[in-house]
């Protein structure tokens, strides 16, 4: 009986130090102190038909619902046509702050463009995501 307590503990110990060691980096934005709390009033925006060559600025809104300032720490885009524009990386307690996206098409069809943000929240990732149709 022993034997078999010791063995469930010892599986239970390795299962969480594999788990810490695989999810670390998610783990410590979950443990950290002073995390904030987002909303981001619409994370997917159509902007229609574009020309090719044309570009467009599409505005996101990245609410602050909790009670510590929120921080962007980092962004990134996947291509170099959608360009962020932030005036400000720390957000007051219940404020918005608009993130603006400069989008410049760069091959005609249609599109799916995502933006990632970093926070300081649990989870610190959040994604932004710009659809349309390049015509020419």
């Amino acid at each position: 009986m022993k034997k078999t307590f010791k063995i469930i503990g010892l599986l239970f110990i390795l299962i969480l130090s594999l788990l810490f060691y695989f999810k670390w980096k998610e783990l410590k934005y979950i443990l950290r102190f002073g995390n904030s709390k987002s909303q981001i009033v619409e994370k997917n925006i159509n902007i229609g038909k574009i020309s090719l060559g044309d570009s467009t600025i599409v505005q996101f809104k990245i609410v602050n619902i909790g009670n510590n300032e929120l921080k962007i720490e980092n962004t990134m885009s996947n291509c170099e046509c959608a360009v962020l524009q932030i005036k400000d990386s720390i957000v007051k307690e219940k404020d918005t702050l608009h993130v603006n996206v400069l989008f410049k098409p760069a091959k005609k069809g249609k599109f799916d463009q995502e933006v990632a943000v970093l926070l300081n929240t649990a989870p610190p990732f959040h994604f932004l995501h710009i659809t349309g149709e390049v015509i020419e």
